[in-house]
């Protein structure tokens, strides 16, 4: 095959797999920097064996998603095959607006069953429609999965679609990128031999104090470092390397100008584009709260939040912890320590990741996707700061 193979379509080995209409969604980012953005160093991947370099060891695939005028195509790698594939779907505007609305909007009530079942059938709909044929093609026998979004695709919960009624997650660890060149980038950057971390905690809003102290709190005592809170917070402490860094400040998004998406912080926003002239090198950096999109000018809130997270990976952070939606703060502090417990333990972030969200959905039920599902890794799913995991307790 062509060193090159992501590059070009790929001929069909069965009938059901297709050229891809555009094979450069798994190679360029789906967000397009700013005018004024610097470039982001992602690479071309340019020989087959470098197709697999993001995926580590073991059966790792990978999942690339165009989404074009009528309908979305899903492009797939695994390891060891020659080709990427594609698979032509009938998943349409309309549907994907439609999931948006309902995963996005105000969570019905209890009692408001009509709502709850269109909302479960909606789900199971886009679910099968979207994945099943990709992971029947897939197998399932992956260590991990990489999630290649594309457009409005940005802001869905694909880790959370349940094809064949298993979600994604609960599969197998799954990490979000903005495309396998970026993965190739990151693997290939030296492992961070910080040995401290760094954690700040702001909150414009009075009330969100008391749960953002309280995660900050928890942060601090698990990675053993000194909280910077209030009028400490600020964006001077970011430049430097770190083993974690833990961001107890909301992210605001701009759908109007998405490297304009920041985070607040006490001497202002830190917007995208400034933090990609920044060097902020950091095995996992977690930003812990999310603001409503601003309702200025048009556009959707998901490219802010590729943008970010774009931003962040290109400063220097390896893996990005960011939530899709606002989220309760309370369940997310406990999730948060739950993810950090992990973390000391030895898991790689996509692993301790999978096992804090799958708690947090036994804990409420599939039916509440709202409060477990926002929650994602973007980047590299193993730790790459050679910290040895805390002993065990006696």
């Amino acid at each position: 095959p062509a060193p090159d193979a992501l590059l070009t379509p790929a001929p069909a080995p069965d009938p059901p797999l297709t050229p891809a209409p555009a094979p450069d969604v798994l190679i360029t980012p789906g967000t397009s920097p700013a005018p004024d953005a610097p470039d982001t160093p992602t690479g071309t991947p340019s020989h087959r064996d470098e197709l697999d370099t993001p995926t580590g060891t073991g059966p790792v695939g990978l999942l690339g998603f165009h989404v074009g005028a009528d309908a979305v195509t899903v492009l797939l790698h695994r390891t060891g095959w020659a080709e990427p594939r594609a698979l032509p779907t009938s998943v349409g505007p309309d549907l994907l607006a439609e999931f948006a609305a309902a995963t996005t909007g105000r969570r019905p009530g209890l009692l408001d069953l009509e709502t709850r079942r269109h909302r479960v059938g909606l789900w199971r709909r886009l679910a099968d429609l979207l994945l099943a044929p990709a992971l029947d093609a897939l197998g399932d026998d992956l260590c991990r999965l990489h999630l290649l979004p594309h457009a409005g695709l940005h802001r869905l919960p694909l880790h959370a679609l349940a094809p064949g009624g298993r979600p994604l997650l609960e599969r197998f660890p799954v990490t979000f990128a903005p495309s396998a060149a970026t993965l190739t980038h990151l693997t290939r950057r030296a492992p961070v031999e910080a040995g401290r971390s760094l954690v700040l905690g702001f909150t414009p809003n009075p009330g969100d104090r008391p749960a953002s102290e309280g995660t900050v709190r928890d942060a601090a005592d698990l990675l053993g470092a000194r909280p910077h809170t209030g009028s400490e917070a600020t964006a001077a402490l970011l430049p430097g390397s770190w083993d974690v860094v833990h961001l107890s400040c909301p992210a605001a998004f701009n759908p109007a100008d998405p490297y304009g998406s920041g985070i607040r912080l006490a001497d202002g926003l830190l917007t995208a584009r400034q933090l990609m002239s920044m060097t902020v090198d950091a095995g996992l950096v977690i930003l812990a709260a999310h603001e409503p999109a601003s309702p200025r000018g048009n556009g959707s809130p998901a490219a802010g939040i590729a943008a970010l997270a774009q931003a962040l990976l290109h400063a220097g952070a390896r893996a990005v912890l960011l939530t899709l939606w606002p989220t309760v703060a309370e369940l997310t502090r406990a999730l948060l320590r739950d993810f950090h417990g992990r973390l000391a333990d030895g898991m790689g972030p996509a692993r301790a990741l999978r096992g804090s969200v799958l708690e947090l959905r036994d804990l409420y039920g599939s039916a509440e996707p709202e409060l477990w599902a926002p929650y994602v890794l973007v980047g590299l799913p193993d730790r790459t700061d050679g910290r040895a995991p805390r002993p065990p307790m006696s």
